[in-house]
């Protein structure tokens, strides 16, 4: 899977809770600031940065501490691409390259902490007895039962993974980067990369710097959000055309449950196959690649004496095949294999990109499938315990989504590397691991994963936008990203119809330290100008905090949470008018009592709330224009602009948000008194906040 544009510091910094939508284009920058370099040939060894020794005198302690470290930053020969590279050589390309930077730094830091878990697991481990083992295998074999209970083999689960996504529109765009290694990205941080990049070792989430040094040829693009999504959205609508409710996880990946189509399929088609015409006269390889896999495959020969005269077709300078003569229309069956087929070649006749996808009975499977044969393929795992079992039991544990690089680490502590391993020493996991975790790392063993992929149900629990860019250091820029990331998001949030009440401001050091602050409103928001007065502040107190020193960032994010999800204004008010015809005789326990009041009074009134403001009225019935007052007044309220509620009720939240920010800022003022001297409180936050 590429890395949404969100995420580009996955496997380097401590990414959470993307906007990890398909069709979500908040995930891409829309400015080039947004991707100035990070670190540079001549930036990446700072002047106060701690310089490592190099002399053959380091401590064998530090050689282990960089051994491992190197495990962390080294190649992931896992992913798609990075099979048969000589390992040795690029890790130590990219040891040379960082070390000394602040990436090494912070690598090194993280380390340690991995190294200190290390240390506690072994001290677990070598008090565990035998009696406790045999225990822990009569406790799991419960939980091996109840896992085994959920299984379920009637669902077929399609994973779809577009191949280099950002990489292949870059060079679907311009063909003279077909035959490079190029990136996109800069020497800051790289998106993707494409496969000739990738034999050098350059991959996704990796400084371009280090990039440039494995490959020194490597051409960077720069990132374009359009071309991405609307490329997203063309691959959207044709998995749409087969799962309606399939659900995506990032721009260029989504799951499909295709179950109820193949049955759909085969009471359409009686004949056995859906007929396509090609209408393109040439042919591009990656098409005939798709169409030469199926067994099944019909291909229209309009002149049959060219096969039979040992004619073939030629190819053109564009490595396109001049088939016009030949094929014209291509059939594909009922079967899953031809269908998933069949949605791949469509989506290269409609995007010219290519697509990888995996077959099988859950999520887990199916991702896995989808990474066996890329670029341009896929693979299938039968709706088979025994094969489901076989095949995941001979897969390293670092297949497996979920486990990552401090995991495994752990796993390679107590002798597992794969997952035969992992079954079989089941009874230490259950020892040395949390309940959830034993749990989670016994369904993998068994091949047991969700197969529910519709998103429907789905509720998201929280929702973020970050940036990666430059450094940065003054209180006008940092507000200047602030507002951008404000916008973005309340965009998204009001797409959704969702409204958040948790802000968190999340800000990530040229150090690599991240900082976290959240503040609650007093209801829930979308509102761009909300957000940024709560995070605005939140960034100036944190300048303050960091006093003497300056605040350097290099990331930024805002994440809203504890989200409600609202109906469309129109279906909203439609609703009301409906429950109020409905219920007209049900009115408030106030408006009640006045009803009870009037009728002592009054037999020739009319007692109405209406029901977009649940305003009380009270109409004459011999006045014959009562119900046409009604009406104009309904109507008046519907042309009123919404919610004057949460203006009033933000002005209390901003109010008692701006309290807890001064109570905050005098507390920290109090601490640094030494340093600010006699100044006031009011000429200290003029001073360090003002825009230089």
């Amino acid at each position: 899977m590429e890395n949404d544009i969100m995420q580009v510091d996955e496997d380097f910094s401590d990414q959470s809770d993307q906007l990890n939508d398909f069709d979500s284009q908040d995930n891409i920058s829309d400015d080039d600031d947004d991707w100035q370099e990070i670190l540079d040939g001549n930036d990446h060894h700072d002047d106060d940065d701690v310089k490592l020794s190099y002399n053959a005198e380091a401590s064998s302690s530090q050689s282990v501490s960089e051994k491992n470290a190197m495990a962390r930053m080294g190649l992931n020969d896992s992913k798609a691409g990075m099979s048969g590279l000589d390992k040795q050589k690029i890790n130590r390309i990219i040891l040379e390259a960082t070390k000394g930077s602040r990436f090494y730094n912070n690598e090194m830091r993280k380390e340690k902490q991995a190294s200190q878990r290390v240390a506690r697991l072994k001290a677990k481990l070598v008090k565990i007895t035998q009696p406790q083992r045999q225990s822990a295998l009569d406790e799991l074999k419960q939980m091996e039962n109840q896992l085994e209970s959920t299984r379920d083999l009637s669902r077929v689960i399609v994973h779809i993974d577009m191949d280099a996504f950002y990489a292949a529109i870059e060079i679907r765009d311009d063909p003279s980067l077909a035959d490079k290694p190029m990136a996109v990205g800069g020497t800051g941080m790289m998106l993707t990369s494409n496969y000739i990049a990738r034999r050098y070792g350059v991959r996704a989430a990796m400084p371009g710097f280090i990039g440039k040094r494995l490959c020194p040829d490597l051409v960077f693009v720069k990132p374009n959000s359009a071309k991405y999504a609307k490329a997203s959205q063309q691959v959207k609508a044709i998995l749409a055309e087969y799962d309606p409710h399939f659900t995506s996880v990032s721009l260029d990946e989504a799951y499909m449950d295709l179950t109820d189509y193949l049955e759909h399929r085969k009471a359409t088609y009686p004949s056995g196959h859906v007929e396509l015409t090609i209408a393109d006269n040439e042919i591009p390889q990656d098409t005939l690649k798709i169409l030469n896999e199926g067994n099944h495959l019909l291909l229209d020969d309009l002149e049959n004496e060219k096969s039979t005269t040992g004619e073939t077709a030629n190819n053109n300078d564009d490595g396109c095949v001049s088939n016009s003569d030949i094929i014209r229309k291509v059939s594909f069956g009922h079967t899953i294999d031809d269908v998933v087929r069949e949605i791949r070649y469509k989506i290269n006749r409609e995007t010219k990109l290519t697509a990888s996808a995996g077959i099988g009975p859950n999520r887990m499977v199916a991702k896995i499938c989808s990474d066996w044969n890329k670029p341009n393929g896929q693979f299938k795992v039968e709706c088979n315990k025994e094969k489901i079992i076989q095949f995941v039991r001979q897969l390293p544990t670092r297949k497996i989504s979920g486990i990552g690089k401090v995991s495994e680490r752990l796993l390679n502590e107590i002798g597992i590397s794969n997952c035969q391993e992992l079954y079989d020493k089941r009874d230490l996991i259950f020892l040395l691991f949390s309940n959830v975790s034993t749990k989670f790392f016994l369904a993998v063993t068994m091949g047991i994963g969700s197969n529910n992929v519709s998103s429907e149900n789905y509720q998201r629990k929280s929702i973020s936008c970050e940036r990666t860019f430059g450094e940065i250091s003054k209180l006008g820029d940092m507000l200047i990203k602030c507002q951008k990331l404000c916008d973005n998001l309340a965009n998204h949030m009001r797409k959704e119809n969702i409204t958040g009440r948790c802000l968190t401001v999340k800000l990530k050091t040229v150090a690599f330290e991240i900082k976290q602050r959240s503040i609650s409103f007093k209801h829930h928001t979308n509102s761009a100008a909300e957000m940024f007065n709560i995070a605005s502040e939140i960034i100036r107190g944190e300048r303050l905090a960091s006093q003497p020193a300056t605040l350097r960032l290099r990331l930024m994010g805002i994440k809203m949470s504890t989200l409600k999800r609202h109906e469309s204004d129109e279906k909203s008010v439609q609703d009301k008018v409906t429950r109020y015809f409905n219920k007209h005789n049900e009115n408030s326990s106030q408006s009640h009592s006045v009803i009870k009041e009037l009728d002592k009074n009054c037999d020739n009134i009319e007692k109405v709330t209406c029901p977009v403001c649940n305003q009380f009225h009270v109409y004459k019935t011999d006045d014959r224009s009562w119900l046409a007052s009604l009406n104009s007044h309904i109507d008046d309220c519907l042309q009123q602009p919404k919610i004057t509620k949460t203006s009033m009720s933000y002005k209390d939240s901003a109010i008692i948000s701006k309290e807890k920010v001064v109570k905050r800022r005098k507390q920290q003022h109090n601490r640094m008194h030494r340093v600010t001297g006699n100044r006031t409180l009011h000429n200290f936050w003029h001073t360090k906040d003002s825009f230089r």
